[in-house]
């Protein structure tokens, strides 16, 4: 999942893995607490963290690079996750900080 989660189905990996794939998705929900499209969700949403950290790609080629077909869905999707868009996570990270005067 962590180096194919743009492109996995929950039926590719049940058959990777000889599973059933509502056996695979209880599986996955008992030892992460999380069901199968909400631990690609959180893998797409950290690589997007990391691009957002380390580049200087545009928040469009970021949604696609992490597996958004729609770069709209994806800015909704990071705000609710984290509480502001893409863009203004970027900005918090460039933005210098201030220092405390005594």
């Amino acid at each position: 999942m962590q180096n194919n989660y743009t492109t996995v189905t929950l039926e590719e990996l049940s058959n990777k893995f000889n599973f059933t794939v509502s056996h695979l998705s209880r599986l996955i929900k008992l030892h992460t607490g999380h069901n199968f499209k909400q631990m690609i969700q959180m893998l797409k949403l950290e690589k997007s963290i990391k691009l957002l950290s380390t580049t200087n790609l545009k928040i469009g080629e970021i949604s696609a690079q992490v597996g958004y077909e729609n770069t709209t869905y994806f800015i909704r999707t990071f705000k609710k996750m984290y509480g502001i868009p893409p863009n203004k996570y970027r900005q918090k990270l460039n933005s210098p900080h201030i220092a405390e005067r005594h």
